[in-house]
């Protein structure tokens, strides 16, 4: 999208009223939902959550379950303490997914050839 029809689309169409519709039909059509957290928020505890999330992950797909990913509860601002209020607990909110069967299968998104992405230098 060209730059000056992007700063057109962004000023008069009210992108947050249009993600809140969504997440509203979402989180009402999702049985399950999770939540990985940490007792602290550096890069280490980051790498464990993503090594937790990775497995957990793996193995929802081998169990034909669907996991999807809702990145505005603990990457936009303050948003994570009030996860930590409501849910009593003292613990860092580093990633928050839906989990459930899904009504149609995903669409795998393309691959690149491995040899278009690997580099292999020979000394």
């Amino acid at each position: 999208i060209p730059s000056f029809f992007a700063r057109f689309v962004i000023r008069y169409l009210d992108f947050a009223k249009i993600q809140m519709k969504k997440n509203d039909y979402v989180l009402s059509h999702t049985p399950y939902y999770g939540m990985i957290v940490s007792r602290d928020n550096n890069g280490e505890s980051w790498i464990k959550t993503g090594e937790a999330l990775e497995e957990l992950w793996l193995y929802a797909m081998e169990k034909g379950l669907a996991v999807a990913l809702m990145g505005e509860i603990t990457a936009i601002g303050d948003m994570y303490k009030r996860a930590m209020s409501i849910l009593k607990i003292n613990l860092r909110p580093q990633v928050f997914f839906r989990l459930g069967y899904p009504s149609q299968p995903a669409r795998y998104s393309p691959r690149r050839p491995i040899t278009e992405v690997l580099v292999v230098r020979r000394r």
